[in-house]
């Protein structure tokens, strides 16, 4: 419909460019023709000559705009039925056919990599529910923070609010946050560190592409309970000789208390 209204407009604007020309030409030969009639048939013939040029410029734009019109609704036809391939489809549109590619290229682009960003997303939810009784915290691969549950209040001694969109490395120093990002691009599996003030687990989140999204890290609040070999589930769920003897070592110490 845009290209319908155009076309009219295009052509009115035509028709009055060529009236005004036309008319400028006979005045002026109507007027001049009484004093040179050389001068007069002169102005007559450039006028109607521009008045032909111009003419036929604006029939080869108009069947310029009339072609594109028809490949236009030819591509878009062709799209509901198939997926359209920008060097072969767009051939036929000339300079606008590069635009589109250009185009068609950079949506088809961020569509990728939103879709990359949605199986991450996926996996990532997934992961959290299963792991949902943890201190858990995490971060993109840059380093920031998009999420920390309730509990991590437990092991960073700090409210999750007061943490989202921060750095990991700036709220917790002592997390060697580009280190743990080199090993898990390397190893691709869950990795266990202890520095002097956390004990946690961090695994990567990987995207559709393979490319490293997010990284978890589940805090070890009650590290007594897990040995680092049962946190590299990862499904996170202890085994349960772990957790008899880690009780067990729990009674053991009270037992000795008391004593």
């Amino acid at each position: 419909m845009t290209i319908t209204v155009n076309r009219k407009i295009l052509i009115l604007m035509a028709l009055l460019i060529l009236a005004m020309i036309l008319s400028l030409g006979i005045l002026g030969f109507i007027h001049i023709e009484q004093a040179d009639r050389e001068i007069a048939e002169s102005l007559l013939f450039w006028s109607i000559v521009s008045a032909v040029v111009s003419a036929a410029l604006f029939a080869a734009v108009l069947l310029k705009a009339a072609s594109l019109s028809r490949s236009l609704d030819r591509l878009i036809s062709q799209g509901a039925h198939r997926d359209l391939v920008p060097g072969r489809d767009f051939m036929t549109l000339g300079k606008l056919g590069k635009q589109l590619t250009t185009i068609f290229n950079q949506i088809s682009r961020q569509n990728l990599l939103k879709a990359r960003k949605i199986s991450s997303m996926h996996d990532l939810v997934e992961f959290l529910v299963k792991n949902a009784q943890r201190p858990t915290v995490v971060c993109d691969v840059t380093g920031v923070i998009h999420y920390a549950n309730e509990d991590v209040k437990e092991s960073l001694n700090i409210d999750r609010m007061d943490i989202m969109g921060e750095r990991l490395d700036i709220v917790a120093s002592s997390i060697p946050f580009a280190d743990i990002r080199a090993v898990l691009l390397q190893s691709r599996q869950p990795e266990d560190s202890i520095d002097s003030q956390y004990n946690f687990t961090c695994y990567p989140i990987e995207n559709s592409a393979g490319d490293l999204a997010y990284i978890v890290f589940l805090f070890n609040s009650k590290a007594n309970y897990f040995s680092r070999r049962e946190t590299r589930q990862i499904t996170g769920t202890p085994r349960w000789n772990g957790l008899a003897s880690g009780i067990g070592a729990l009674m053991k110490g009270r037992f000795r208390n008391k004593q």
